[in-house]
């Protein structure tokens, strides 16, 4: 990793040199008659090849540490710095070959540090630089098409990316020939960036034949087949086929053990690489242990500050956000940050989806407007290192949306919804970005605007994902959620639950049965199951889910406040009104601990509970208009403008602190 402090790149003898220079100099202003001159002349004329030969060893030397030897200690502000100053000198000196190998260090450094458009950029001028140049071996230039492709791939310019991946590949073969080594590497390399790129099939038709190409040549226990036997697992764990991934991905670090041995960053790669197929899998203490195991390799083998460490930390809190343990998550969200931000002292687009990954699980933990400060900063980060039309910007819009449409913002909800739209479009006919967007979207709506056009998007998000994974597959589950609630928004109540009757199994299985979506289901069930008039069923339903939400969530949630709410109402419909208030109460508390004084659903919590105290003196009555009418449309306008009047004005924007819940309470 980087040192926080600079490194200083000038070598002895780029100080000698210039000294020398400045003694030349004076030298030659001092000179007052033609014999002193002359000897001046002969004297350049004798140093200057030494210069230039000094030079020449200084840009090798730059250019090996730009290369080679602070990338592998993660030092990547310094390499670039490096090579910079190899490319100064070169032109300096007029050396164009060295020119563009200082452009392709810099190139390569820019893509291992995410600066994407920057790197294909100046991969490109090398290749320039370095094509028709009588020492530029053509591996080189082989080496920058894979770069640039790879920079277009992590761009979505898919059409490029493999353009200049197989432009790579021809060169491999044309060079080294279909045996050679580094023809099966760009076979690989093209699989896997394609696999990165969504384009799994392709992806896997490679492999295959960079494995048999290995084979063929009798290397099956060459490194490059650990990578081979890791893309090979990870896409049938994509596909479904769990043991078929696990047993591939077992292969994989066996034979990285018999490769590497114990201690070698190789091994510590593997394991990670390990890790987060187990996470795939849902097999999570599994894949926790493999992530430990790396992080003590990679510790010993390079430092607790090493870009290798950073990705580690990245792959347990995705892990522990698959576990719902978003607390835990963002403990290791924030030491991969502290890395890329702090030691390697280089502001890196790497920081960006981890400020999106941590606004994720801030939504989790009901901590709305934190969503809303991670997703600016990841917005700003992405739109400074690749510009405003960056179509992987959809993640931290549909967060941002997501989160103001929680705290009542419904107009600037529906903004970002709208540009994650915009960005998930530029990604194809069908992908998981556009489903995450029309879902963003539809739920912005729900609350804003027409909740039939909230359905109409909902059902387009469902559509994308079951495209992706599958009708009723336990992964389209967030999607099946949100369109049942804007069923139930509409009326549409037995669809709602028919729905969710439907992914319960699956959900249950693929995410365990305490897990917030599990919770989610069960919620929406008692719900849909109100506004049918079933009230002992609903009750039956919610109390699954607020078990499950209290177990999670320790410190509470927001959905714990509308589980509360909706027991409150379903016992309100059974005429027990006492019972009613008490939950009512527990859910006015649980709001205001997470909203705003005035947020609709503080003041909806605080018009139930005047609701039920009316009743409770007016029973009969009301026990029996209760049973006439739709619960979940119960309160008025009326009600709630009246519960709105009870709440005291506030002078800091309404906000309600967490360590003071009831601060308003009736």
């Amino acid at each position: 990793m980087w040192d926080p402090e600079e490194c200083a790149m000038r070598s002895a003898s780029l100080w000698i040199i210039e000294g020398l220079w400045i003694v030349l100099a004076l030298s030659c202003g001092k000179s007052q008659d033609e014999s002193a001159a002359k000897s001046s002349s002969s004297t350049i004329q004798k140093v200057q090849p030494s210069l230039e030969a000094e030079k020449k060893k200084l840009i090798a030397t730059l250019l090996n540490d730009a290369d080679t030897e602070l990338p592998k200690q993660g030092k990547y502000k310094q390499a670039l710095e490096a090579a910079d100053k190899a490319r100064n000198l070169a032109e300096n000196i007029h050396d164009l070959r060295s020119v563009g190998l200082a452009l392709m260090a810099r190139g390569q450094i820019e893509l291992e540090t995410a600066l994407y458009a920057q790197a294909a950029n100046h991969c490109l001028e090398a290749i320039r630089m370095l094509q028709g140049h009588a020492e530029a071996p053509d591996s080189n230039i082989a080496y920058l098409n894979n770069c640039v492709g790879v920079a277009y791939l992590e761009l979505h310019e898919n059409a490029k990316a493999i353009e200049y991946l197989e432009k790579s590949l021809a060169i491999s073969k044309k060079v080294s020939g279909e045996d050679s080594c580094e023809y099966v590497q760009a076979f690989y390399n093209l699989a896997g960036e394609l696999f990165e790129g969504g384009n799994y099939d392709k992806a896997m038709e490679y492999a295959e034949q960079a494995g048999r190409l290995l084979e063929r040549r009798g290397e099956q226990k060459h490194p490059l087949n650990v990578n081979i036997l890791e893309l090979k697992a990870s896409y049938w764990l994509i596909k479904g086929k769990i043991e078929k991934g696990k047993e591939l991905g077992q292969q994989a670090l066996d034979l990285a053990q018999e490769i590497y041995g114990q201690d070698d960053p190789g091994l510590g790669s593997a394991l990670k690489n390990i890790c987060g197929m187990y996470g795939i899998a849902r097999e999570y203490q599994i894949a926790i242990r493999y992530c430990e195991k790396s992080l003590v390799i990679s510790r010993k083998a390079l430092g607790e500050n090493h870009d290798d460490i950073a990705k580690t930390y990245v792959y347990l809190g995705n892990i522990y956000v698959q576990m719902a343990k978003c607390r835990e998550s963002l403990v290791y969200y924030k030491k991969a940050m502290e890395i890329y931000k702090n030691v390697l002292g280089l502001q890196n687009i790497q920081e960006s989806p981890i400020l999106t990954n941590i606004g994720a699980a801030y939504i989790c933990l009901g901590q709305y407007l934190k969503t809303v400060e991670m997703s600016q900063k990841a917005l700003a980060l992405s739109q400074k290192m690749n510009g405003d039309q960056y179509p992987m910007d959809v993640y931290p819009l549909s967060n941002l949306s997501v989160a103001l449409t929680y705290l009542g913002r419904y107009s600037e909800a529906i903004e970002a919804a709208r540009k994650a739209v915009a960005s998930a479009e530029k990604l194809g006919p069908s992908s998981k970005e556009k489903a995450l967007a029309y879902a963003a979207y539809g739920f912005a709506s729900l609350k804003s605007e027409d909740p039939r056009k909230a359905v109409d998007l909902l059902v387009k998000a469902r559509e994308e994902a079951n495209r992706i994974y599958g009708d009723n597959d336990p992964r389209t589950v967030d999607n099946v959620n949100a369109l049942c609630e804007a069923l139930i928004e509409i009326g549409q109540f037995a669809q709602a639950l028919h729905e969710e009757e439907a992914i319960l199994g699956p959900a249950k299985n693929f995410y365990g049965a305490w897990h917030p979506y599990v919770a989610t289901i069960f919620l929406n069930m008692g719900q849909a199951l109100i506004g049918m008039g079933q009230y002992n069923a609903a009750i039956r339903k919610l109390k699954e889910a607020l078990k499950i939400d209290m177990q999670v969530f320790k410190d509470g949630h927001p959905d714990i406040g509308k589980e509360l709410q909706y027991l409150g109402v379903a016992y309100y419909g059974l005429g027990k009104y006492d019972e009613a208030l008490r939950y009512l109460q527990r859910a006015y508390i649980m709001r205001c601990r997470f909203f705003e004084a005035h947020h609709p659903d503080v003041i909806e919590a605080l018009a139930w509970i005047e609701k039920s105290k009316q009743a409770r003196s007016q029973k009969p009555a009301m026990t029996a208009a209760a049973q006439q009418q739709n619960l979940l449309k119960a309160v008025s306008k009326a009600e709630l403008s009246e519960a709105a009047a009870q709440l005291p004005g506030t002078t800091d924007g309404g906000a309600i602190s967490p360590q003071s819940p009831g601060a308003h309470h009736p």
